[in-house]
């Protein structure tokens, strides 16, 4: 969900209502994109055809934790820091920072994405459905980067969740 500018990082400086307003608060200046600014820009481009090289990321139905494989692997599925599917007291945990979201489907490997909205590193331990051996690293938000060359991370080890971050996986045979 972008509003245009955000790709650039404009902050309309924190107006909301600024589709009222013709001046250079709603204005996009394009012509003196800074360093900082063009590094955001080329972020969201590849962000944005990693979205449309998955499948996964582009669900045309809400999805309801139906099983699609036989060992019980389901189509969405909310995780805990520990692996395992998030419990009806996990949603109600008002101290929790962190939540996995693993989706699957028969045909696609499956996408493992986890967040971190805590000011403290988490470590998150990696699962994934039977017949895949890792993951590879998709996106880090930490580090600003897209699809690194770095090897796979192994199932059943945990990984370094970064302090605001997301990291992207996807399952690896």
């Amino acid at each position: 969900m972008l509003l245009a500018g955000d790709e650039i990082g404009r902050t309309q400086r924190g107006n909301n209502n600024a589709y009222c307003q013709d001046n250079e608060t709603s204005w996009l200046d394009w012509s003196c994109i800074g360093d900082r600014d063009q590094s955001f820009l080329t972020f969201t481009i590849e962000l944005i055809k990693l979205r449309k090289r998955l499948p996964l990321l582009r669900q045309t139905r809400f999805l309801h934790g139906e099983e699609v494989f036989t060992d019980q692997i389901k189509d969405v599925a909310w995780l805990r820091l520990d692996g395992l599917e998030m419990t009806s007291d996990d949603w109600n945990n008002e101290v929790s920072k962190s939540i996995g979201l693993m989706l699957c489907r028969e045909s696609d490997p499956p996408l493992l994405l986890l967040t971190n909205a805590h000011s403290e590193e988490l470590n998150f331990k990696l699962a994934a459905p039977s017949g895949y051996v890792g993951w590879r690293l998709l996106v880090d938000t930490a580090r600003g980067v897209i699809e690194p060359a770095e090897p796979a991370a192994a199932l059943g080890v945990t990984t370094k969740l970064p302090p605001h971050s997301l990291l992207l996986f996807e399952g690896v045979r």
